[in-house]
């Protein structure tokens, strides 16, 4: 076969993965709605808090920590929905899947023109129910404009122009969009200092930029709450073990085991020094460019998912298998295996040789995700959670008296007046569709 005619077919075949992928994410969404349910859910009762939620916007909640958060971006959609129809928590989650949706397309879509390569293979590990957490629970948007915001700033700062200055923005929002996004910011930092010793011409830029989001990262930390829970340092095993976990659950291992994690942690650490190494010694600026834009973008995920272990690893191994902490990992593989692409460019000149590993490394990246479009199977006990959360709400709701549903609330038996008084109060859409009566 040509080569033209091999370019065509591979375009061809990408085109066609695209559209596979789009079904995916479409028929992902209808099983989504399918099990969610007009009623706060968990974190979403932390709305319903006098001084929260409220017609006149607070500032003060806005910027709140929410646990070891800001979920600014979370509570503004909150927000913003409550004055268009009541905060209906079904609108809630289809926004935010829509909103995940265009994350995935877009960076995919991104990286294809940055590397000139088909990734639409890679378009799998988001359009999977790895992340289910975060497609069911309204709350956990926070995880995908974290994620956002990110590879935003790392999209804007490569650039020549004054909209290089968005990705200080776009850095400083993924702080204040979730925890883990300070670990993101501070990875924008290093690059922004690289890329001041690296362009000559752009150094004053690159150097602000660095000083801004530092500023901002420094006022995040004003008034951090302190830790209720023991955190588990980087030299001990329960680290490792919560780290390997959580890195393969994103990869596809639901079972307990961090060795597939901590293998292709360390494979990426490896091949990142290697290449790192070729491209520094080619003097090649774009090489050089695109080997940090790489690396910056895997090692913000990579301290991400460190911070979660640090303070969630006192949870342990199986603490480490929930979904919200596993949404930024799915964008890891198509990093890897660009990284890996543009190392054997360098090295191998054999077309024959590179395909043969380019093709193997995606395949055993790609393997676990057989079963992982099983949406049904993955969403019905959620959804069975928030049945026994509607009846137990609609009970209390017949006997005129505020019911706890544990099932669905974290917050406490003596939580459950206050949040009723507060959705009476706000005309909460989801009183009203829950009760089995007209109210007044």
């Amino acid at each position: 076969m040509s080569h033209p005619n091999y370019l065509r077919l591979a375009k061809r075949l990408n085109v066609s993965i695209w559209l596979l992928a789009i079904t995916l994410f479409a028929v992902h969404l209808f099983v989504v709605l399918g099990y969610s349910i007009n009623l706060p859910f968990w974190d979403d009762w932390d709305a319903l808090r006098p001084g929260h939620l409220d017609r006149a916007l607070s500032w003060k909640w806005l910027v709140a920590f929410h646990n070891t958060h800001r979920n600014v971006f979370t509570h503004l959609s909150i927000w913003i929905l409550y004055r268009l129809n009541g905060w209906n928590l079904n609108a809630h989650i289809a926004a935010n899947f829509v909103l995940y949706t265009l994350l995935s397309a877009a960076t995919i879509r991104y990286l294809e023109r940055v590397f000139s390569t088909n990734l639409a293979v890679w378009l799998l590990f988001p359009a999977s129910a790895i992340a289910d957490e975060v497609h069911n629970h309204a709350f956990n948007n926070c995880w995908t404009f974290y994620v956002l915001f990110f590879f935003l700033s790392l999209a804007l700062v490569f650039r020549r122009d004054r909209l290089s200055w968005f990705a200080v923005v776009a850095s400083v929002a993924s702080t204040y969009a979730a925890g883990s996004g300070w670990l993101c910011s501070l990875a924008f930092v290093f690059l922004s200092l690289a890329l001041a010793l690296l362009r000559r011409d752009h150094w004053k830029s690159h150097l602000l930029q660095a000083a801004a989001t530092s500023a901002f990262l420094a006022l995040w930390f004003i008034g951090y709450p302190s830790q209720s829970e023991p955190l588990v340092m980087p030299w001990t095993q329960l680290f490792w073990r919560h780290f390997g976990n959580l890195l393969a659950l994103g990869l596809g291992y639901h079972r307990i085991s961090e060795l597939p994690g901590l293998l292709f942690f360390v494979g990426v650490i490896t091949l990142a020094v290697f290449e790192g190494r070729q491209a520094i010694r080619s003097k090649e600026i774009d090489r050089i460019e695109k080997w940090l834009l790489l690396t910056t973008a895997l090692g913000g995920i990579f301290l991400a998912s460190g911070a979660i272990s640090i303070a969630r690893g006192w949870a342990e191994a199986h603490g480490a298998k929930s979904g919200r902490y596993a949404l930024a990992v799915l964008f890891c593989p198509p990093l890897a295996w660009i990284m890996l692409r543009q190392y054997l460019n360098g090295r191998l000149t054999s077309e024959t040789g590179k395909a043969v590993i380019w093709v193997a490394a995606g395949a055993l990246l790609l393997a676990p995700l057989v079963t992982e479009f099983e949406y049904r199977k993955v969403y019905r006990p959620a959804g069975e959670r928030r049945l026994d959360g509607v009846r137990c709400v609609r009970e209390g709701l017949l006997r005129g008296k505020p019911a706890y549903c544990e099932s669905i609330n974290p917050y406490g038996a003596d939580s459950a007046a206050i949040f009723e008084a507060r959705a009476r109060e706000l005309r909460l859409s989801y009183l009203s569709e829950q009760s089995p009566a007209p109210l007044p």
